[in-house]
Order: C-alpha cells, then structure tokens, then sequence
C-alpha cells in the first residue's frame, strides 16, 4: 500500500478543515462588525471593489443611495455582470483610467 497516500487524505482533510474553520470565523467577524456599524452610516455609501455587492442588504434600510464600482475585468468574471446588476444603473463608465 502507499504509505504518502495513506497519510495524504487524512492530512489534507484535516488542512482543509482548519481553513474552512478560519475562514468562517473570518466571516462572522466580518458581518458581526459590519451589521454593527451600518446602523451609524447615512448619506451615499460607496462600496469599492464591491464585486457582487455582498453587504449591500445590510447598508441599503440605512442610506440614501449605494454605489458599487468594481474594475471591469473583475466584474465581468463574476455573476453579477450575468444578471446585469449594473457597472453603473446610469450606464456610464469611470472617468478613472484602468491598469
């Protein structure tokens, strides 16, 4: 028998779990914190590098108007640009130039 692949498995699904763990402890932090603060804002948010706007829900009861930008190539490769959720509602592009 392979002795590397009877200690692989266990190992890498030991790896992953601890990743998942971290990173849903991450998440929790993360959404703790901002369900916490959205309360206090007001005004227009804008949400740079918002990809598929994911805390848009939390924020929208609170402001005036939020404003997702996303670089175009990044937006393009995420679902959002699939459903058509807007670069911009307007239409219009960034007057920023892209590198």
């Amino acid at each position: 028998m392979n002795r590397l692949a009877e200690l692989g498995l266990p190992i890498v699904r030991q790896a992953a779990r601890r990743a998942s763990d971290w990173v849903d402890l991450q998440w929790s932090v993360l959404e703790r914190s901002l369900r916490a603060v959205a309360p206090r804002t007001h005004g227009v948010l804008l949400d740079v590098g918002c990809g598929e706007k994911p805390y848009e829900a939390w924020f929208l009861p609170y402001v005036r108007a939020y404003i997702g930008i996303e670089q175009a190539e990044t937006f393009r490769l995420t679902a959002a640009a699939s459903r058509r959720r807007a670069e911009s509602r307007t239409g219009r592009r960034s007057s920023f130039a892209s590198r």
